[in-house]
């Protein structure tokens, strides 16, 4: 079952956004539903949140990979030429979450521990929590990814994409 989100006006609930009105246009007539409620996380914060990844992703360049040791120049160059890796917006989130402490170890079947971002949906997270993600992550992305920019910039660069969309 889809979550929808309502809105309390005027003492009765109403959808919250176009897509929870369409979300509850699909319900069957005459059926019964059980309902949790749970007050979310502020929408606008997590729209600025993923809009400070969005600026942190435009400003990385990642180094290129090291050659592996005993390969030879020639054939690293052959492979990288004939699929050069590439920057992936979603393993970039979860990499910014694992540097800044927002993960859980994982063991894998061969014995390897590995860090693994934990969600960040509005269920797994409260806002203070959430508020320290995003501070840690624009520390983080200060410090070694717009390592040219400022604080200032940032905030400035967030509220012009929030201020577009």
């Amino acid at each position: 079952m889809a979550e929808i989100y309502l809105t309390k006006r005027y003492g009765s609930l109403v959808p919250a956004s176009e897509a929870d009105a369409e979300k509850i246009h699909q319900l069957p007539d005459g059926e019964a539903f059980r309902c949790a409620f749970t007050r979310p996380r502020n929408m606008g914060f997590h729209r600025k949140y993923f809009a400070l990844l969005d600026v942190l992703y435009q400003c990385f360049e990642p180094a290129p990979p090291p050659r592996p040791e005993g390969m030879s120049v020639a054939k690293w160059e052959k492979i990288m030429a004939e699929s050069p890796p590439v920057k992936n917006r979603d393993r970039f989130r979860k990499d910014i979450a694992i540097a800044t402490g927002h993960h859980e170890l994982i063991i894998n079947i061969r014995g390897e521990v590995r860090a693994e971002a934990r969600s960040i949906s509005f269920a797994k997270m409260d806002e203070a929590e959430f508020a320290q993600l995003y501070s840690m992550t624009i520390d983080y992305g200060l410090q070694r990814i717009a390592t040219d920019r400022t604080r200032a910039d940032i905030e400035n660069w967030i509220a012009q994409i929030l201020d577009f969309t």
